[in-house]
C-alpha cells in the first residue's frame, strides 16, 4: 500500500511541475542557424535605425529577421555591411537568431561571413 501511495505522490508532483513550467514553455525560444546566399533577401531600416531582413529562409513570418532592440550603432553598421558585401560578392553569411514559438518575433544573435 505505501508503494501505491508513493506513486500518486510522484505523479501528482510531476503533473504539478509540469503546470508552473507551462508559461515558460508557452514562449519557448529555439536557436536556429542559416547559411545561406542572402542574393534574394530584402534588407530594410526604418526608422529609429530598425534593420529587417525579409524573405529570408528562416522559419518566420515572411522569413522576417530583427537585430534586437538595443542593437548599437556600431553593430548594426557592421549587420548592413556585412549583407552589402555577401550580395556583392555572392558569399554566404551565417546567421543565428532565436525563433519563439509564435514565430512572429525571430531576433538575430550573431552573424559572419565565411573566410573564401
Amino acid at each position: 500500500m505505501l508503494s501505491i501511495r508513493n506513486y500518486h505522490w510522484r505523479s501528482l508532483l510531476l503533473a504539478i511541475s509540469v503546470w508552473l513550467a507551462f508559461p515558460f514553455l508557452a514562449n519557448a525560444q529555439v536557436l536556429t542557424l542559416i547559411q545561406d546566399d542572402p542574393s534574394d533577401w530584402l534588407l530594410e531600416n526604418y526608422i529609429n535605425d530598425n534593420v529587417v531582413l525579409w524573405y529570408t529562409p528562416s522559419n518566420c513570418a515572411s522569413g522576417a529577421l530583427n537585430l534586437p532592440a538595443g542593437t548599437s550603432n556600431e553593430d548594426r553598421d557592421r549587420f548592413w555591411s556585412l549583407m552589402l558585401s555577401a550580395k556583392l560578392s555572392g558569399s554566404e553569411v551565417q546567421i543565428y537568431y532565436y525563433r519563439y514559438d509564435d514565430a512572429r518575433s525571430c531576433i538575430i544573435s550573431s552573424f559572419g561571413m565565411q573566410a573564401q
